[in-house]
């Protein structure tokens, strides 16, 4: 059993040093967005959130409203109506999975900064 315990440490490293690596090279690329770089000063909003935010979405004229993006990403309520009465659900989940979740973790983020008192992340 030791040996194949040395074999996973090491195998640890090297993913360390991978990600290390990756780390910086999505850092790197997120400072060359000056949108990104922007999206990066709220609290909880990340140099992979921001760049995935701003390749899936682009600018903001694309949309006539706020309401709008949160249609195209699947965050807006689904909706039931019947003679008159709406109902609203859970979000639509249409769109990018992959934005959403990351939007979601940066509310997560950003309420624990706010409740904290923190300044950022």
């Amino acid at each position: 059993m030791p040996g194949r315990r040395k074999e996973l440490l090491e195998l640890l490293d090297q993913l360390d040093l991978k990600m290390a690596e990756l780390t910086r090279a999505v850092e790197q690329e997120a400072a060359k967005w000056p949108a990104v770089v922007r999206l990066m000063t709220h609290p909880g909003v990340g140099p992979i959130t921001g760049l995935v935010y701003i390749l899936v979405i682009g600018t903001a004229e694309r949309f006539p409203r706020g309401k709008k993006i949160g249609s195209y990403t699947g965050l807006n309520p689904s909706e039931n109506s019947s003679a008159g009465q709406q109902r609203l659900g859970h979000i639509s989940t249409q769109g990018n999975s992959l934005l959403r979740f990351l939007l979601g973790e940066a509310a997560q983020a950003a309420a624990r900064v706010t409740r904290t008192g923190g300044v950022g992340m």
